[in-house]
């Protein structure tokens, strides 16, 4: 059956408009920089860790379309079973902690970036960002409450239009990390070594600080 030419017109202007939207949303949502893999992102940026950094970035940015996606489709009732949200902060807690130790170990690339020595270290890194987004709970109910700002608005999403939009999020996402990373490891370079790993040190404390967080959140929802 051959595609006509209206169809593929409105698919088409369909793709200009919901993927850019869904970048823009992606860029302004990310600005600021927090959260657990947020600290962790500071750390390489600072640390010179660009192509490290990256992969944790691309991790969460794949989360992040498909958390906008689910919430775009009404399936956020996935996350309202309790021990499932205990799970997840518990799960949650031991990551953010085992990320603060790795930004307190992180060494400094003085003379630019050493090369990543395997495709393992690439999926480690990968996995920080993958998994630490999927288990935040925070970030479902973001979507739901922007989606629901949306509805206010008269602004709804058909599959394929929720599907660009989504994919427009990621894409959004991992352009400001990289944007991120790239403006830490340029300023980077006018601070003294000291001062580095004093950041270092206090980037970890804050991840740490976080995991107990949840450690907390945990039991408080058993």
């Amino acid at each position: 059956m051959m595609i006509s030419l209206d169809s593929l017109f409105n698919t088409l202007l369909q793709v200009l408009i919901y993927m850019p939207a869904g970048i823009i949303c992606g860029i302004v949502i990310t600005i600021p920089v927090t959260g657990p893999v947020g600290v962790y992102l500071t750390g390489k940026g600072i640390g010179g860790k660009f192509r490290q950094g990256f992969y944790t970035a691309l991790g969460t940015a794949i989360i992040e379309t498909v958390y906008c996606l689910l919430a775009i489709l009404g399936m956020t009732f996935i996350f309202s079973s309790r021990p499932l949200k205990s799970f997840t902060f518990f799960t949650g807690a031991a990551l953010t902690i085992i990320m603060g130790v790795q930004v307190y170990t992180t060494e400094i690339a003085t003379k630019g970036e050493k090369p990543v020595p395997s495709y393992l270290n690439r999926f480690g890194d990968f996995c920080i960002g993958f998994f630490i987004t999927l288990l935040n709970p925070g970030i479902i109910l973001s979507w739901m409450i922007i989606l629901t700002f949306f509805s206010m608005r008269g602004i709804h999403f058909t599959l394929v239009q929720g599907i660009l939009f989504a994919i427009g999020v990621g894409t959004g996402t991992l352009i400001w990390f990289c944007i991120y990373l790239k403006l830490l490891g340029t300023v980077r370079k006018s601070f003294t070594e000291q001062f580095l790993k004093s950041a270092f040190k206090f980037l970890s404390s804050v991840l740490i600080g976080i995991g107990i967080y949840l450690i907390w959140s945990g039991i408080t929802t058993l």
